[in-house]
């Protein structure tokens, strides 16, 4: 299996990587002209369910199953566990 993946980084936010879907939204949504450099690497969601990037203007989420999405996420039913 092959993840595709990109470090931004900018003088402003650092060097983050960026990987897997919630690349692939980003760069679906315009990238760095949209949602600027991310501000932070792939971390756990609040409840621990999905993944997220932290970007200057918005935050992609992503949980197992769902596609990535910006914004708030629409949390899916919690049938499995969490994600390490």
């Amino acid at each position: 299996m092959s993840i595709e993946a990109s470090i931004l980084a900018s003088r402003e936010t650092g060097a983050h990587y960026v990987i897997g879907e919630i690349r692939a939204a980003f760069l679906r949504a315009g990238g760095v002209r949209r949602l600027g450099y991310p501000t932070s690497d792939e971390v756990p969601t609040p409840d621990g369910f999905g993944l997220m990037t932290r970007f200057e203007r918005g935050t992609v989420y992503w949980y197992r199953g769902h596609p990535a999405e910006i914004g708030s996420p629409k949390l899916p039913p919690r049938n499995g566990s969490a994600v390490h």
